[in-house]
């Protein structure tokens, strides 16, 4: 018996050491695994990347790196707000987030400058941030033999601010060429206080261009790619949301509006571009099949193929939100969009040279409105988002005689928006 148990006693600990040692073995191989893999991956730097374009952008690779072997690490650099969902659908999967004030500029931001020193090289640079020349510029220096390319989001505001007759006028879509400045400096000048916006981003193109020098081989590779007003999911601006406003809800009775009224000089032929095609054409950028688009001086138009047409288009909303309206044209209606009045761009450049895909503009404005009714339903602060939106809305279609008429007005009006969503949650369950 006492045999016996000396025996197990050796045998348990024979056992015990080879359970010890194959464990020791897995955690060996799934490091090297690791490491492996994190070797493959390649390293992206996100200038912004938690707003509207760029976490559509980020998402794309995050979900890109689980259903590939080789994926992303990114470094996204922001200034710490995570608007929407983005602290959940981006924050948790960014290999680091920086918290970084780019007016101070990035060599003054300790935490990434010791993430750029110790990187050999960022298979791709993303500034989603770039408002103003003297930030990309920043950034081009900072990053320079750092850098394999750096993309940056510019704007149609650029054909604001060169010579050339509006799509109204020529019937001309704005090529990606018509990007020259006027050589007359009194244009020049009233252009750009005309759409400083443009002129800014204009100015940022011209910083990437410069800093490649006379040969074309110094600095960093760039592309820059002209996004149109932009719609689609996570709009911080707040610009579809008041959109959203006015046709879902023009038709209570405190409002009455029978016709829709848009801004009397709303220009009706301009682009729209989809959130998701902004983000798809971000990563056709860097793809190594693009190679060749690198350093083009005039960049690519990103936008749907179709004309936006505000008025119609405002139509074919109400459409699919299950409202009739007639849009009239009034000086206190919709302005949110179109931003620019050059007109419309075309994307023909992008779908030759990076294979770019546009989306159907019927079903980018469908999704669009998919996800604000969705976010309008769950969300309280959207709600109150919206009761503020109305009461503007009340307020610059009437004049009171009183503030008492006014207090009445506005409080007729939210008890019959409170009874319409009370009146959803019904229908919905």
């Amino acid at each position: 018996m006492c045999r016996t148990s000396s025996i197990m006693r050796k045998r348990t600990g024979m056992t015990r050491a080879l359970v010890l040692l194959v464990a020791l073995m897995h955690v060996a191989a799934t490091c090297a695994s690791s490491e492996k893999n994190n070797s493959k991956k390649k390293k992206i730097l996100s200038l912004g990347g938690n707003g509207m374009i760029g976490s559509a952008t980020l998402a794309r690779l995050i979900s890109k790196g689980e259903r590939e072997e080789e994926g992303y690490d990114i470094t996204l650099v922001s200034r710490g707000s995570w608007p929407f969902d983005s602290e959940t659908r981006i924050a948790p999967f960014v290999k680091k987030s920086i918290n970084c004030d780019r007016q101070l500029g990035l060599a003054n931001c300790p935490e990434l400058m010791e993430d750029i020193e110790s990187t050999d090289q960022y298979y791709a640079v993303l500034d989603f941030s770039g408002y103003t020349p003297d930030w990309v510029k920043d950034a081009a220096e900072v990053l320079k033999d750092k850098t394999r390319v750096y993309v940056y989001v510019s704007t149609d505001s650029v054909y604001e601010v060169v010579e050339g007759k509006p799509y109204a006028e020529s019937g001309r879509r704005s090529v990606e060429t018509d990007a020259v400045r006027p050589t007359d400096e009194d244009l020049r000048k009233k252009l750009n206080e005309f759409d400083d916006y443009g002129d800014e981003k204009f100015a940022g193109e011209e910083v990437l261009v410069e800093q490649r020098g006379v040969n074309g081989t110094e600095g960093v590779p760039y592309v820059f790619l002209r996004f149109c007003d932009v719609i689609g999911p996570r709009d911080n601006t707040g610009r579809f949301l008041t959109l959203y406003t006015w046709i879902m809800f023009g038709d209570l009775e405190s409002l009455a509006l029978p016709n829709l009224p848009i801004q009397e000089d709303a220009v009706e032929g301009t682009s729209i571009t989809y959130v998701e095609d902004a983000a798809q054409s971000i990563i056709l950028a860097f793809d190594e099949d693009n190679r060749n688009a690198w350093d083009d001086r005039f960049g690519f138009n990103i936008a749907c193929q179709e004309i936006f047409n505000v008025t119609s288009q405002i139509v074919e909303m109400g459409q699919m939100m299950g409202k009739h309206y007639v849009p009239v044209k009034d000086e206190h209606g919709i302005d949110e969009y179109p931003s620019v009045e050059k007109g419309p761009v075309d994307v023909s450049k992008a779908m030759d040279k990076l294979g770019f895909v546009p989306t159907r503009q019927e079903v980018a404005l469908r999704e669009t409105l998919k996800w604000y009714d969705k976010l309008f339903r769950e969300d309280e602060e959207i709600q109150e988002e919206v009761e503020d939106e109305l009461v503007d809305i009340l307020e610059s279609l009437n004049e009171y005689q009183s503030e008492e008429e006014q207090e009445e007005a506005i409080d007729n009006l939210l008890n019959e928006f409170k009874n319409e969503i009370e009146e959803r949650r019904s229908d919905e369950l």
